[in-house]
């Protein structure tokens, strides 16, 4: 069963037989590997703080669209 067919079949389960197979895959995931699955976790505010830049005229309208505008 190739990758997108196993997960067009997860998809067309009841959302309790879903979570089973969610919970199975950790099982396995944690039993193999000996670690916690990826997982999104908490988020943490101002991780990214600095690392991104915007520019003081991004609100402006665009030169390309002034025909339409």
């Amino acid at each position: 069963m190739s990758d997108l067919a196993f997960l067009e079949t997860v998809k067309l389960m009841p959302p309790d037989y879903q979570q089973e197979v969610k919970d199975f895959i950790e099982f396995v995931w944690e039993k193999k590997l000996g670690k916690e699955p990826l997982s999104q976790g908490k988020r943490i505010p101002g991780l990214f703080k600095g690392k991104m830049w915007m520019s003081p005229d991004f609100d402006e309208p665009l030169e390309d669209f002034k025909d339409y505008m």
